[in-house]
């Protein structure tokens, strides 16, 4: 009788754990997220321009 708070709880968290997984924001958030390492990985450098233009107004 002592385990069954204890079960009931953790069926709980399970089953709130399980609904977080498949939501669309939390899938689409990590696959954001490891997009962005994938990318920081391949290309470590910041980003720059090819071709330096200056802009005279005049």
């Amino acid at each position: 009788m002592a385990l069954a708070p204890i079960c009931v709880g953790w069926l709980i968290y399970f089953i709130h754990h399980v609904s977080n997984s498949i939501s669309a924001n939390h899938i689409v958030d990590r696959i954001r997220r490891e997009t962005e390492l994938v990318i920081e990985g391949l290309m470590p450098e910041a980003r720059r321009p090819a071709i330096d233009i200056e802009v005279r107004y005049g």
